[in-house]
C-alpha cells in the first residue's frame, strides 16, 4: 500500500455522471498525479513539456509518454479535469481561511 493519494475533480463533457470509461480514466489521472507529482493544472491545449514539467495537463501520460495528458484525455472521450490534490497519508490537510457563514433569510 502506498503512502500517497490523490483527489481529482473531473467530469465528462456533458451533463450527468460520466460513463464507466471516463470514470476509469479519472482513476488513471489520480494515479498519474500520485506518480508524477504535478503542482499546477495547466490547460488541455498545453504542448508536451520536458522531464521537469509541473503542469498536469502538459505532462506525458504514463501509458503514452510522448502525448500530453490534456490531449490524451480529449482524444479518449473528453474527460475534463478541474482540479486535483496530491497528499501524503497522515499529513495535515492544507489550512484554509474560515468561510463566512451563509446569510440567514430575511
Amino acid at each position: 500500500m502506498g503512502t500517497y493519494g490523490a483527489l481529482v475533480a473531473c467530469g465528462g463533457p456533458g451533463p450527468g455522471p460520466p460513463p464507466a470509461e471516463l470514470r476509469e480514466l479519472g482513476r488513471r489521472v489520480a494515479q498519474h498525479v500520485v506518480g508524477l507529482a504535478p503542482t499546477a493544472l495547466g490547460t488541455p491545449e498545453d504542448e508536451l513539456g520536458g522531464d521537469g514539467e509541473t503542469r498536469l495537463l502538459a505532462q506525458g501520460t504514463l501509458l503514452e509518454p510522448g502525448v500530453p495528458l490534456g490531449r490524451y484525455l480529449r482524444d479518449r472521450g473528453g474527460l475534463q479535469v478541474w482540479d486535483f490534490l496530491r497528499f501524503q497519508c497522515g499529513e495535515e490537510p492544507p489550512e484554509e481561511p474560515p468561510r463566512d457563514p451563509p446569510a440567514s433569510p430575511a
